[in-house]
């Protein structure tokens, strides 16, 4: 009985350990250096950095959360679009069957050239475009963020969405209401890898 005993809870802390693992490991902000390297190491050992694609897509897993959601890769391969996406909550990559391509020529690049670690200086660079502009906002995170290859093959552009929680319940002339005080900016990058915001910040 005792040495049962011993076993039940030796099995229990076990089962414990590894369920505070997984919790940490599903949780990925890209809003950090940290992040970014769970980020990298979560794409290659899910999808594979020599896999090429057009485009890496990162969702949040919702408007209060910076905690990375699903990964979504797009590709063409042999005439045929394709698309795979990791879920952070199943821990599954999941791959659909592809569908005949419309687009023959589409450029694309192996996930290792896809530059992600620029998504933390984006973050903050945004932030400051923000707050430049007005003091109304606080709490910013990530909403959802798409690298994309464009038709030269040396240009990836970032394209995001950030999210922000109003300090009051005034109205305000930047961004765009989405519930509550939840706000929401749009950013992406141009042909030189500047940063602009396209929508949130052209109130006047």
């Amino acid at each position: 009985m005792k040495k049962i005993t011993i076993k039940i809870i030796h099995l229990f802390i076990f089962t414990l350990l590894m369920s505070c693992g997984e919790n940490t490991a599903s949780k990925i902000a890209l809003e950090t250096n940290e992040g970014i390297v769970g980020l990298k190491s979560l794409i290659e050992k899910e999808f594979g950095l020599d896999k090429k694609a057009h485009t890496l897509s990162i969702s949040m897993k919702g408007r209060t959360s910076s905690d990375i959601d699903q990964i979504t890769i797009f590709f063409t391969e042999n005439n045929k679009d394709g698309m795979w996406f990791y879920s952070m909550s199943t821990a599954q990559l999941l791959k659909p069957e592809p569908t005949d391509s419309t687009e023959p020529e589409v450029k694309m690049k192996a996930l290792s050239e896809f530059t992600i670690e620029a998504i933390p200086s984006y973050y903050d660079q945004a932030i400051a475009m923000i707050e430049k502009e007005t003091n109304e906002f606080t709490n910013f995170r990530i909403n959802s963020y798409d690298l994309n290859i464009e038709k030269n093959p040396n240009t990836i552009t970032h394209r995001f969405t950030l999210l922000a929680d109003k300090t009051d319940n005034k109205t305000s002339y930047y961004g765009t209401r989405l519930e509550g005080n939840v706000f929401s900016f749009k950013f992406a990058t141009d042909e030189n890898g500047t940063l602009k915001c396209s929508k949130g910040l052209d109130a006047f």
